[in-house]
Order: structure tokens, then sequence, then C-alpha cells
């Protein structure tokens, strides 16, 4: 059994007990030269820059009997195409949910500094699958006034939440997206936020994208943000990522927070996404392989992005994430290191110079801790000196 593999999966070496593990580069043409060698029964293990089709699976040989991705999105993958070729697909849904709510709340905690509470707060937040569903019970508990809207899930008759039109978007203080990518359908999210939609807005709000930059077009998005009819963007995906062109590019400049698609990194987000690929392919080969021990990151790495609170500080259970992860630190550099190309003509090597800055900022950024880790290890006495609510609120969060 040969286990082709994208390099930058995390843990690669716990899949060793499958077969030959074969590491490639990321991309389907690199994976595609891969496999014209393949002479046994063969796996693929990919990243979401590694897209998978028809045409592709036309070059694959007879012998490829599954894919998986670890990852909770899958519009890379063309899921009809595999099941006409008769390939599994595995993937894993909800592994880096927990890092994406506590990526949003880090952000919250930054943009409404000094605010120590969201009350009086109005947060309209597109889809509660696996993410949306935490940030919104997390919000709830912090006080805020929640508004969510999930056609979907209310047409299947879902009972957790009071489920509101889009329409309801224009009373919000900030828009949070967590919606999957359909590009076709009637619950198609490929572009569904128009012009109209943002002219539509009363209050001039937050507008922050951690699921696909592809729900909006880049111009739209410029527009709204231009004509004011949204008063600042937090970004972490893109429309063409890694391939950022002049829109992307301008948005990232103008943003109030922007990273690299990072908000599900974390090690436990990586952890449990190959623990879920190594669970579904023991039940698929009928084996009880042992899942390896994983060592976590050196404590310098992992403390990279964590900051420690000021003497006296006492922090709440909102301000308490900013410290958590400091997402400013990880904004800024990524503007960084785009800033050369900021306001300028790109010439063609410029664009592929920018990709390559993408496309090793974002597998090598390094892993953060959840926040549930760094409490109980290096938060102890900044918890203590939280008020009580605060103590029990953010208890109920994590």
């Amino acid at each position: 059994m040969d286990i082709y593999l994208d390099k930058n999966i995390y843990m690669t070496e716990a899949f060793a007990s499958f077969g030959n593990l074969i590491l490639y580069n990321e991309g389907e043409e690199e994976l595609s030269k891969f496999l014209a060698f393949s002479k046994n029964e063969a796996g693929i293990l990919l990243r979401t820059t590694t897209k998978i089709d028809a045409p592709f699976l036309d070059k694959a040989p007879p012998r490829l009997k599954w894919i998986a991705s670890p990852t909770a999105g899958f519009d890379h993958i063309d899921v009809e195409a595999l099941k006409k070729c008769s390939i599994l697909f595995f993937h894993s849904p909800g592994c880096n949910s927990i890092s994406v709510k506590e990526y949003i709340l880090s952000a919250l905690s930054l943009y409404f500094y000094p605010l120590k509470t969201l009350k009086q707060k109005t947060f309209f937040i597109c889809g509660v699958g696996n993410v949306g569903s935490k940030v919104a019970q997390s919000l709830h508990r912090l006080g805020a006034n929640v508004l969510i809207s999930d056609p979907p899930l209310s047409h299947l008759g879902d009972k957790r939440f009071h489920y509101v039109s889009m329409e309801k978007a224009q009373e919000a203080d900030v828009l949070i997206f967590c919606v999957p990518l359909n590009k076709e359908g009637v619950y198609q999210t490929k572009h569904f936020l128009d012009e109209a939609f943002f002219q539509s807005l009363k209050k001039k709000p937050l507008f922050i994208n951690t699921s696909r930059g592809e729900i909006v077009k880049n111009s739209v998005l410029m527009n709204a943000l231009a004509e004011g009819h949204i008063k600042d963007i937090i970004l972490d995906v893109y429309a063409n990522e890694p391939r950022l062109g002049k829109n992307e590019l301008s948005l990232i400049e103008k943003s109030f927070l922007a990273t690299p698609h990072i908000a599900g990194y974390s090690f436990e987000s990586k952890l449990q996404a190959t623990k879920m690929i190594f669970d579904q392919l023991n039940t698929f080969y009928q084996r009880n392989e042992v899942f390896p021990e994983i060592f976590p990151p050196k404590l310098e790495d992992s403390l990279l992005f964590v900051k420690s609170p000021q003497n006296e500080e006492k922090l709440s259970a909102l301000s308490v994430f900013s410290h958590f992860f400091d997402i400013a630190k990880a904004s800024g550099a990524f503007k960084e290191k785009l800033r050369p190309f900021f306001n300028r003509l790109l010439l063609t090597e410029d664009e592929q110079c920018i990709s390559n800055i993408f496309k090793t900022m974002r597998p090598h950024f390094h892993l953060r801790r959840n926040a549930k880790h760094l409490l109980e290890n290096h938060f102890k006495e900044t918890f203590n000196a939280m008020d009580t609510v605060d103590r029990d609120t953010l208890l109920s969060i994590l």
C-alpha cells in the first residue's frame, strides 16, 4: 500500500503503520507525477492546496482506493466525481472549530478594547455548523445579543437556535461568516454577499470572514468598505489564495486584521485532524493500529503569540482572549511580509513571490495552544485574579 502525503501535513509519521509513505510537494500537478509511477494500491492524504476534480481522476491509476483530507472544509474535493470512480473520501469535520472560535474571540477582544464586555453589542452570525455554533454560544455567554441565520439548518427544522433571515444583518454591530463554500444549488454561498446586501446595512458593522474568501467578490467588499457600508474588516481567507492579486492586497492593507488562513491552526486542532483520519483508516481496514504519542511544540514556540498581562492588569472573560493569542502580532507579521507589494503595479514575478509568501507562512505558522491549555498552565495567576463572574464565564466558554 502506497500512501501519498502532502509534506506539510502535520504528523505524517502517524500513518506509517498503514503503508509506505511517499511525500510530495503541495498541488495536484506534483501529485499526478508521483501517481503515474504507482504500481500498488494507493491512498492520498492532501491539504486544501491540492484540488481533486474529474480531470485529475481521469488520469489517476485504478489502484487509487481513497483520498483523505485532514481539514474541516472540503470544497477542494469534487466528492461526486470520487463517488463515480468508487473512491472513498475521508475528512475531519469540526477538527479546528475550537481554534477558529478562539481566533474570533481574540479578534473581538482586540477590536473592542478597552471594553471588557460585549453587552450592548449585536452580532449577526451566518452559519452555525461546528464553528458558528461555538461562536454563537460563546458570545451569548459573554452577554452579547446574537442573531443567527442558517437557511439550510432552519429548513431542516433544527431547534438549537432561533433563526432569523439575512435581512436581520442590518441590525448588527458585527457580522461573522462561518459558512461552507457551496458553488451551486439552493443554498449557494459563492458570491452570495452582493452589493445590495452591504447597502442594506444600517450600523456600519465590522465584517469578519473565517470561512472562504469566495463568499464575496473582492470588488464588492472593497466598495462596501470604501463607501462606508462596513466600518472595518477582519480577514483570514481570500478568494484566490495563495495567489493574492491587487484587490486582495488592497483589502489586506486596509483591514483591521489580516492573517494567512491560520484561524484554525493550533497544536490541538492539527492533532485532532490527523487523529480523525487515522481512526477512519483503522475502520476502513478493520485494524486496531495505535495512534502514536505526539509531543507538543517546544514551549517557546507555542508561546510565541501569547501576550503576558501587564502588572496589576485585571482581565475579563473577553479581554483574556487577546492574551491567549496575540492576533495583532500575527496580523502584523503577515502585513509586513506583503508591505513591499502594497500600492504598486504587480509584475508576474511579484505575483509568484506573493504566492510563495502565503504558501510558506501558512503551513509553517507557529502552532498556538488552545485557551484551555494556556489557562491551566500559563494563566493561573491571571485567572485567580479575575472576578468570580468572569472566571465562571470563561470556564463556560472553554
